[in-house]
């Protein structure tokens, strides 16, 4: 089994964080590529050529949920997804953190671009979707919604926050959210975020 990744990339962290939680790092071999060049290896195995992609035998899955899914499926007691599908509020916990981090990888992305072809139009609105994000999990969190164990969910979240940390995005949310911030400190000290830590 193989698990293509790329350093940097947080949707490839998240199954790497997956991996090592569920135990399979020593059955999966973890390859780190670059995806966007005409002769990645990945192009071997998918047409889609992105990361994260996990191959095993004769199928090959490249979406993280899937990925995460799968690995999860290897324990008798589920610990990514232990919720049935049917528990709405989980879902909608995940869909806001897969969104947050979307937009903090534009806004990332954005920034990666010559100054002066940066879309100030776009930066703004990324900025603005991760304060409105980061209250949200603010609120979610006093109220106790949100623990610190390694769902998806959290484990989405938490790369999230450490991208935005490691790009130095948006620094005050630390001293104007401490529910959030002192979540996030729990988690990203586990060994599966230290260990995947972007560069």
């Amino acid at each position: 089994m193989k698990l293509f990744y790329s350093q940097n990339s947080p949707f490839a962290r998240i199954a790497r964080v997956a991996l090592r939680e569920c135990e399979l790092l020593k059955t999966v071999e973890e390859i780190e590529v670059i995806n966007r060049t005409p002769d990645s290896p990945l192009l071997a195995y998918s047409p889609v050529c992105r990361v994260p992609t996990f191959v095993h035998d004769e199928f090959v899955l490249a979406e993280t949920r899937t990925i995460c899914s799968y690995f999860d499926q290897t324990n008798s007691d589920p610990l990514l997804f232990p919720s049935s599908n049917e528990c709405m509020k989980d879902k909608e916990l995940e869909t806001m953190a897969l969104g947050f981090l979307e937009g903090i990888a534009a806004w990332v992305r954005e920034l990666r671009r010559e100054q002066e072809n940066q879309s100030l139009f776009l930066l703004d609105i990324e900025h603005q979707r991760a304060i409105r994000c980061l209250q949200y999990f603010e609120n979610k969190m006093e109220s106790m919604e949100v623990k610190a164990d390694f769902t998806f969910q959290n484990i989405v979240l938490g790369c999230a926050l450490s991208l935005m940390d490691v790009r130095s995005l948006y620094s005050e949310w630390r001293v104007e959210r401490p529910f959030i911030s002192s979540w996030f400190d729990e988690v990203n000290n586990q060994n599966s975020m230290i260990d995947t830590a972007p560069i």
